[in-house]
């Protein structure tokens, strides 16, 4: 599954609860999360909270081109 995030500015701990629960969920159903389009201010808190790491940096994109290929 690809997110394309580039309509979000901001995250804040509860968007950020969610899109782990959303990582865990989906890995449980064999499903991949990707995205891509992330704004500087976004990547930092997802790295903050730890969900770069679960999500894995190699599956987080500059554009939803690379992320779809």
């Amino acid at each position: 599954m690809v997110i394309d995030l580039s309509m979000s500015n901001d995250i804040d701990i509860q968007g950020l609860d969610k899109m782990t629960r959303l990582v865990e969920d989906l890995r449980d159903n064999g499903i991949e999360l990707r995205l891509a389009n992330i704004h500087a201010k976004v990547r930092d808190m997802l790295r903050r909270g730890g969900l770069a790491d679960k999500i894995g940096e190699e599956h987080i994109y500059r554009t939803l081109d690379e992320a779809v290929q």
